[in-house]
C-alpha cells in the first residue's frame, strides 16, 4: 500500500496500558537486581519468567516462614509480590505490611514502597500517597547512594502511575523531580543504568505528556547510558514512537531497527517469560512492521517483505517461549512456503490495534491488502465462531460469525485468488487467529473448505517438504478407548485403529497397553514414518501442563516431541503425527501454539489435530476417509483431508461444522 494511505499513527489505549505494565516492571527489575539483603535480592525474582507457577511459589514461600530462622520480611514482601502479579492487591498489602513490620533502615523503605503500589493498585490513594511522600522526605535527609538513588527511580514510578490514576499533573512533576534527583545520584555513582532508567522513565512520562522533543532528548540520554541487557530496546522504542509522532518514519525506522536488534541480543530472556514477550517485546515487532507497510511505497515488495520477517521473528519467538528452548528445532532442511508449491497461495494476517492486514504470497509474486476491522471487533467475531462450533449444533449466529470472518479474511483476496485459481490455501495464522478453524469460514454459499484444500503452518518455513510416499509408510499407532483417570471413553477409538490396522499391516498398542512407559520405548525404537496417537490430549497456555492421555498417566508434550526427534536408527523428519482426540483451550492462542510448536519440536514434516473434542464416530470416519485418500488416490494431504471433510458434510449425521472443522493440516501439505 503506498505511504500516502495510511501515514496516520496512533497509539492506542492498548499501547497505553503496555506503558502502565512496563512503568511498574522497570520498579520490580530494579529492586530485584539492584541491591541485596544479606547477600540475597529482597526481591527475589517470583514473576512470569520463572517455571514456578503463583500457587507453588505461595506455597514454597507460606513453608518456609514457619522454618527455623526464616526472614519473615523478605519472605512477606515475595509473597506480596506474588499476590501482585495475581492482581490481588489486597492479600499482598497484608503481607507488605506483615514484611514492614520486621523490616529496619533500607528493607523496610522498600517494603513501604511495595506497599503504597498495593494500596494504589486497590485505589487507596491518599493513603499510598502519604506512605512515598514520608518516604522521600526521609530520604533527602540520607546521603546520596546507590539505595537512595534505587529508591527515588520507584518513587518516581509510583508518582506517575498515581498521576495516572488520579489525573494529577502535580504527581507528573513530582515523578519528574524524583527521577532528575535520581539522576544526579546515579551520575556522582557512575552508575549508568541508573542514570539510564531515570532518562529513559523520565522520556515516557514527557511522551504522555506530548512534550514529544523532551521526550526524545530524554530517549537519547537513556540510550547513552544503557547497554542491551539494561533494556536498551526500550529506550530505542520510545526514541522510535516519538519520531513517528513528530512525521520522521525514516528515523523511526531505523530506531525500530536498532530496538529489534537490541532484542535479539536478549533473547534467552523469553524462554520463559510469557508476558514480557506479549507486553514489552510484541508491541515492538508489531508497530515496527506496521510502520514498514504504512510508509512502503506502491509495488515496493522489499519492504512488505521486511514487515513480514519481523512477525515471523516474532512468531517464533512465542514457540521458543511456549517451549521454554531456543534449542528445540531439529536442524533439517527448510524451504519457504512461497517456492514449495506453485498451486498454492499462502495468506499471511497481521493483526494491528486498528485494521488488519494480509500479506498474500502467490505465482504473482507479494502484495498487501487491508480489512478495516481493529483487533477487539475480531478477537469477538473469533470468539463468537469458535463459542458456536464448539457448541455442538452450530447456530444462526455462528454461521453469521462465519461469513464475517470471511468477509475480512478472504473477502479482500477474492480477485487475487479468482486470478490465481489456487489448489490449496495456507494460512500463517497470528494471535487469535491461531484458535479456529479457517476451513469453517462460509461465504454465504459454501464452507471454504468447499472451494480448496487448506493447510495452516506456524511459520513462513516448511521442514524438508516433499509428498509422501504411500508405498514406504510405516506406521506407529496406539490409543484408548477406555475412559481413564476420570476422562470419558472414546469408543470410536478401536474403530480407528482396527482400520489403521487392516490398512496398515501393524498392531496397535490399546488401553491398558498404552502406558507412558510403553509409548515412549516405541517412539524411541523408530522404524516408522508415521505416528498416529488416538488419545484425550489437552494443549494449553505452558507446555508443562500440556500432556497427551496414557493408560496409567500423562505423556508431557515436551516427552513426546523428544522421543520422536531422537529416535532411534532413523534419520531425517518425520512425515505425519496425527493426533486425533486433542484439545485447546478455547481463547487461549497460546494453547494452539502448542499443537504447531510440537511439530516444530517433534521435526515432523506435517501434523494432523484438533483444536477440540470431536464426535467419536465422526473421527473414526475422517481419519479412515484421509488415510484412505492419502494411500490410494495420489493426493496431497491437504487434498486428502479435504475430500475427508467434504465427505462429513455431504454426510447429513456429521454435516455440522462441529464434527469436520477442528481438524487442522499443519506445515507440508503435499
Amino acid at each position: 500500500m503506498g505511504a500516502q494511505q495510511h501515514t496516520d499513527f496512533r497509539l492506542t489505549d492498548r499501547t497505553g496500558r503496555l506503558f502502565q505494565r512496563a512503568r511498574a516492571a522497570a520498579l520490580l527489575v530494579i529492586l530485584t537486581h539492584a541491591v541485596s539483603v544479606d547477600a540475597a535480592p529482597l526481591a527475589a525474582p517470583l514473576s512470569p519468567a520463572d517455571a514456578e507457577t503463583p500457587a507453588a511459589a505461595i506455597e514454597r514461600l507460606t513453608k518456609a516462614l514457619s522454618e527455623p530462622g526464616a526472614s519473615a520480611a523478605v519472605l512477606h514482601n515475595e509473597l506480596g509480590q506474588v499476590y501482585m502479579r495475581l492482581q490481588d492487591p489486597v492479600a499482598a498489602s497484608r503481607h507488605f505490611r506483615d514484611a514492614s513490620a520486621s523490616a529496619v533502615g533500607s528493607v523496610r523503605q522498600r517494603i513501604q514502597l511495595n506497599l503504597a503500589r498495593s494500596l494504589l493498585a486497590r485505589t487507596r490513594t491518599q493513603e499510598a500517597a502519604g506512605i512515598v511522600d514520608t518516604l522521600r522526605a526521609n530520604l533527602m535527609q540520607q546521603p546520596p547512594d546507590r539505595e537512595r538513588a534505587t529508591l527515588l527511580i520507584g518513587i518516581g514510578v509510583f508518582y506517575s502511575d498515581f498521576a495516572q490514576a488520579s489525573n494529577d499533573s502535580g504527581k507528573q512533576q513530582d515523578a519528574l523531580n524524583a527521577w532528575a534527583l535520581a539522576m544526579d545520584d546515579a551520575r556522582g555513582l557512575k552508575d549508568s543504568r541508573l542514570q539510564a532508567f531515570a532518562h529513559g522513565l523520565s522520556g515516557e512520562l514527557y511522551e504522555a505528556r506530548g512534550q514529544y522533543d523532551d521526550s526524545l532528548r530524554a530517549a537519547r540520554n537513556a540510550m547513552l547510558h544503557a547497554s542491551p541487557a539494561d533494556a536498551l530496546h526500550r529506550w530505542e522504542w520510545l526514541a522510535a514512537r516519538n519520531h513517528q509522532r513528530m512525521g520522521n518514519h525514516s528515523a523511526a525506522l531505523a530506531s525500530y531497527k536498532r530496538a529489534i536488534s537490541a532484542i535479539r541480543t536478549i533473547r534467552p530472556a523469553l524462554e520463559t517469560n510469557p508476558s514480557f514477550l506479549r507486553d514489552t517485546l510484541a508491541p515492538i515487532y508489531q508497530q515496527y512492521s506496521q510502520l514498514l507497510l504504512d510508509s512502503a511505497p506502491e509495488g515496493d515488495h522489499e519492504q512488505l517483505q521486511e514487515a513480514r520477517s519481523i512477525i515471523e521473528e516474532l512468531k517464533f519467538a512465542e514457540v521458543e517461549n511456549y517451549f521454554g528452548d531456543q534449542c528445540m528445532v531439529p536442524n533439517y532442511r527448510t524451504e519457504e512456503l512461497q517456492n514449495v508449491d506453485p498451486n498454492a497461495v499462502v495468506i499471511y494476517p497481521l493483526v494491528f490495534d486498528n485494521h488488519l492486514a494480509l500479506l498474500v504470497s502467490s505465482a504473482a509474486g507479494l502484495t498487501e491488502h487491508r480489512s478495516e476491522i481493529n483487533r477487539q471487533q475480531l478477537e469477538a467475531l473469533i470468539t463468537r465462531l469458535r463459542a458456536g462450533l464448539q457448541s455442538r449444533r452450530a447456530a444462526p449466529d455462528t454461521l453469521l460469525a462465519a461469513r464475517a470472518l470471511y468477509d475480512v479474511l478472504i473477502g479482500p483476496l477474492e480477485a487475487t485468488l479468482t486470478t490465481q485459481a489456487p489448489d490449496t490455501i495456507v494460512f500463517v495464522p497470528d494471535g487469535a487467529l491461531r484458535t479456529i478453524p479457517v476451513a469453517a469460514l462460509h461465504d454465504g454459499n459454501q464452507f471454504l473448505i468447499e472451494r480448496y484444500a487448506i493447510a495452516t503452518s506456524p511459520g513462513l518455513t516448511l521442514t524438508a517438504p516433499r509428498s509422501l510416499n504411500s508405498t514406504s509408510a510405516a506406521l506407529f499407532a496406539g490409543g484408548l478407548s477406555e475412559g481413564v483417570q476420570g476422562f470419558r471413553p472414546l469408543s470410536g477409538v478401536s474403530t480407528e485403529l482396527d482400520a489403521l490396522s487392516a490398512r496398515y499391516g501393524v498392531e496397535p498398542i490399546r488401553n491398558a497397553q498404552f502406558s507412558t512407559e510403553r509409548v515412549e520405548q516405541a517412539l524411541r525404537n523408530g522404524g516408522y514414518n508415521i505416528v498416529h496417537l488416538a488419545t484425550h490430549g489437552q494443549f494449553r497456555g505452558s507446555y508443562a501442563d500440556s500432556f497427551l492421555l496414557t493408560y496409567g498417566g500423562r505423556l508431557s508434550i515436551d516427552r513426546l516431541g523428544q522421543n520422536i526427534q531422537t529416535r532411534e536408527n532413523v534419520s531425517g523428519p518425520l512425515e505425519l503425527l496425527v493426533l486425533s482426540a486433542c484439545e485447546t483451550a478455547a481463547g487461549d492462542d497460546r494453547a494452539a501454539l502448542g499443537i504447531a510448536g510440537l511439530a516444530m519440536r517433534a521435526g515432523a514434516r506435517s501434523a494432523l489435530a484438533t483444536l477440540w473434542a470431536v464426535d467419536d464416530a465422526a473421527t473414526a470416519r475422517l481419519i479412515e476417509t484421509f488415510y484412505r485418500e492419502l494411500q490410494t488416490s495420489g493426493r496431497s494431504k491437504a487434498a486428502s483431508l479435504r475430500q475427508a471433510q467434504i465427505e462429513l458434510i455431504r454426510a447429513a449425521e456429521f454435516s455440522d461444522p462441529t464434527n469436520w472443522a477442528p481438524f487442522l493440516l499443519i506445515g507440508n501439505w503435499l
